[in-house]
């Protein structure tokens, strides 16, 4: 989910209001409420960063927040970033 023009701490707000309404949902006697939890990871944009590092960050922070006791909002931070090792393309590959 993308959230545009929004501080971290209102994305923050906006995820942890999402995870109660979800979680403290009555499910037609399937389940009780508060039975259903959800974690998320997130991570705000820095001007001039790759959109797909913003998603490596907010992947790993997910996964911290799952670690962490899952049910929560879980803000990345720049030392998210898993170093990645640079793929090679052969070229012939791609030419028909």
């Amino acid at each position: 989910m993308a959230l545009v023009d929004v501080s971290e701490q209102e994305a923050v707000n906006a995820m942890n209001r999402l995870r109660e309404a979800v979680g403290y949902n009555d499910y037609n006697d399937c389940l009780s409420p508060g039975e259903v939890g959800m974690t998320f990871g997130l991570a705000c944009w820095m001007p001039g960063e790759p959109v797909l590092e913003v998603y490596r960050r907010a992947d790993r922070a997910l996964y911290r927040g799952k670690h962490n006791g899952r049910n929560r909002v879980q803000l990345g931070s720049i030392d998210d970033v898993a170093p990645v090792a640079p793929q090679i393309v052969e070229l012939s590959e791609h030419v028909a």
